[in-house]
């Protein structure tokens, strides 16, 4: 009678949780003024779609196909645009409505990612209360994006590669998959998670990554033939690459001066990137970076290294980085995750998910661009790596 109790007060504690993480982030949807957010690049992909103008952006007088962004979050956009058959204003409202509700999902599915790996309801529950108040967390649902989304796909994809049953490999690997089409940063660390805490059950592992495979070819198929030449699940590498590095440049989006991303271009280069196909234009973007990169290799050293402590903290360069909630909240998890570390590096306890997330964010951003919404996905591999030191279990 005592567990069922016990299990009972657990439940109640857990809804609570998922119904503050929704009016948390209705909140912050509603007083950070979200509706007047700038429209980004998925909403712009999604209005071309519901046009009946296909997967494309406009940028530089060019409305050819693109593939700067994954497809699963404009596509979503689009089609409750189509669905729905109203203006973009109610599609608006709709959306972070949605994105709300994600973020309730979210604290289920870590709940059920902390007790798979630690075997305690407890740590279940500390990471679903973790995922509700985070600031990162919340301000990701303000914006028409799919990091919310991303969010709760990866906490659920690793959940289930978790799960020793051989029948959920496929499943695992299809939610894998959509993963990285909604934020394709992500496939790094997913793939290290998956090698890394699959090594011993090889079969497993092979069935995820065949089952991801097949879910993201299909998108990289049509990038490659609308392109005319191979392309990954996005474009944009040397893109950011270009942003990141340069006159001005932070290592982020946000360059010194609060100049615009794109700032250090100069007219010639405007005017070479107008009107030309996507590919050609990531291929400029390509040769001025290296050749930034070539005559400044101490300076792409700096940014860097600059990049690396903005994974791993903060991006201090954005305009809420630095806020009081955020910078507490993201300084207590970088303290917490170093503690982490040093302990697992004493006990040898290198099976860890967090270091698989951890490494494989690092890596995708070190090179090319740190963005602070990356922080939503640190904010989980952190928490991990933290909650590992503490129920002191090997992930």
């Amino acid at each position: 009678m005592r567990a069922i109790g016990l299990a009972q007060s657990g439940g109640v504690i857990l809804f609570g949780l998922v119904a503050l993480a929704i009016v948390l982030r209705g909140t912050t949807i509603h007083y950070s003024g979200a509706l007047q957010f700038p429209s980004g690049e998925d909403q712009s992909i999604a209005r071309h779609l519901s046009e009946g103008r296909g997967f494309s952006l406009g940028e530089y007088g060019y409305f050819g196909p693109t593939s700067l962004r994954p497809p699963v979050y404009p596509m979503l956009q689009a089609g409750t645009r189509i669905l729905l058959g109203k203006e973009s204003a109610f599609t608006s409202h709709l959306m972070l409505v949605v994105n709300a509700l994600v973020g309730g999902l979210s604290v289920l599915a870590g709940f059920l990612l902390a007790k798979q790996i630690f075997r305690s309801d407890s740590a279940g529950l500390w990471l679903g209360f973790f995922l509700a108040i985070l600031p990162t967390q919340l301000y990701a649902s303000a914006f028409q994006q799919g990091l919310s989304l991303a969010v709760l796909l990866l906490v659920l994809t690793v959940w289930m590669i978790q799960k020793p049953d051989i029948r959920l490999a496929v499943p695992a690997g299809i939610l894998a998959g959509l993963t990285v089409l909604t934020e394709s940063i992500l496939v790094l660390p997913l793939i290290l998670v998956i090698l890394w805490t699959g090594h011993r059950r090889m079969t497993h592992t092979l069935l995820i990554l065949l089952a991801g495979v097949c879910v993201v070819f299909p998108w990289i198929y049509r990038n490659t033939v609308v392109h005319r030449h191979w392309t990954g699940i996005t474009n944009q590498l040397w893109l950011d690459v270009f942003i990141g590095n340069g006159p001005n440049a932070t290592g982020s989006p946000h360059l010194y001066g609060n100049l615009s991303p794109l700032a250090h271009l100069s007219p010639d280069q405007t005017d070479r990137l107008k009107s030309v196909p996507e590919p050609l234009r990531m291929e400029h973007f390509r040769n001025w970076a290296l050749e930034w990169i070539r005559s400044h290799p101490l300076d792409y050293l700096r940014l860097c290294g600059q990049r690396l402590l903005k994974t791993i903290w903060l991006d201090w360069d954005h305009p809420v980085g630095l806020q009081p909630l955020n910078l507490v909240s993201r300084s207590l998890c970088l303290l917490g995750w170093v503690g982490a570390l040093i302990l697992m590096i004493k006990y040898h306890r290198w099976e860890s998910v967090s270091m698989g997330l951890s490494l494989g964010l690092i890596l995708a951003t070190v090179f090319t661009l740190s963005e602070a919404r990356n922080s939503v996905f640190m904010d989980v591999s952190q928490l991990l790596g933290i909650m590992g030191a503490v129920y002191r279990r090997s992930c």
